[in-house]
């Protein structure tokens, strides 16, 4: 029972793997059959460069943040931990813990769900700088 944490950690981990992987092929399989309907619009992300840029920068934040975080973890353990409180085992589910987190959350970034075009959805029409009506005139 003195590694109760650490396998569950481990669990926790194969299961954010299994969720980013499913959600992966789903969204994949969504865009296919979107794709193949003629219905597919792409997402607010793919239709805009910059936001497709935030979102790819996001991923090299949060690897980051995540390493650090773990880097910070193995420091504490061996300076903290001298008393046996956590095992290695523990410190290991923690960290795969982290490296499953991150896989899942980049995964979630990457693929977004895909959204169908309405064919009933009239184009959308751009403002000009023409009125439509002439301006009523003054009386005056």
């Amino acid at each position: 029972m003195e590694h109760i944490l650490g396998i569950f950690l481990i669990i926790v981990s194969v299961a954010l793997v299994y969720r980013a992987f499913r959600h992966r092929s789903d969204i994949i399989a969504q865009r296919e059959a979107l794709k193949a309907q003629g219905a597919y619009t792409p997402s607010f992300l793919e239709q805009r460069s910059a936001m497709v840029r935030f979102t790819s920068g996001a991923a090299p934040i949060i690897i980051l943040l995540l390493g650090m975080v773990g880097i910070k973890m193995v420091f504490m353990f061996n300076t903290i931990n001298p008393q046996g409180g956590f095992s290695h085992i523990d410190l290991y589910g923690f960290l795969i813990f982290l490296a499953a987190y991150g896989a899942w959350m980049i995964t979630r970034l990457n693929y977004r769900t895909p959204k169908a075009s309405s064919p009933e959805r009239a184009p959308e029409t751009v403002a000009t700088s023409e009125p439509s009506s002439p301006p009523p005139q003054s009386t005056h």
